[in-house]
């Protein structure tokens, strides 16, 4: 009688060990956890919706746009990147001296010197921000982010829906 009862005790853990490894097996495609404090958000949910200002985005830094300092983070020659979408395509981009606005609004302010000291290149740009790009900052002050790798083409951005 007990052997009957072990059996079916072990039958539904095992069930319930393959229905929790499916759901993570069909997830992890959909979501983002985010390891560092660029933004204030731990895990996202991708979203299939268009991309909107100040949304959060997954975007893939190729490796001529990463610093040496982030070059031992990069997995296949590209880094994962997750920011906040702060200037769309036909907005107006502006540097003045070290700030950058989007439609004169103030969105954040580059740095020329990275958090262990290493010098930082700004983006330079003044114009209207061309079409299916967009500008990428992170929330974080130390962030790397456009302000300096420049745009980010929107098709290749993964829209994020911040969960925690």
């Amino acid at each position: 009688m007990n052997t009957i009862i072990h059996k079916n005790i072990l039958r539904k853990r095992m069930l319930w060990l393959v229905m929790i490894g499916l759901a993570v097996y069909l997830i992890q495609e959909r979501i983002t956890i985010v390891f560092t404090e660029s933004v204030n958000a731990t895990i996202l949910w991708h979203s299939n919706a268009e991309i909107k200002l100040w949304d959060f985005a997954n975007y893939r830094l190729e490796e001529e746009k990463i610093t040496d300092e982030l070059k031992q983070y990069t997995r296949n020659g590209y880094l994962t990147v997750t920011k906040r979408v702060a200037c769309m395509d036909g907005q107006l981009l502006e540097k003045r001296e070290l700030e950058y606005y989007c439609d004169n609004f103030l969105i954040g302010k580059a740095k020329t010197k990275s958090m262990t000291g290493n010098p930082l290149t700004p983006f330079e740009y003044n114009g209207r921000v061309p079409d299916n790009y967009v500008f990428l900052l992170g929330d974080h002050p130390d962030s790397y982010d456009s302000r300096y790798w420049g745009f980010a083409e929107k098709d290749t951005l993964i829209r994020g829906i911040r969960i925690i």
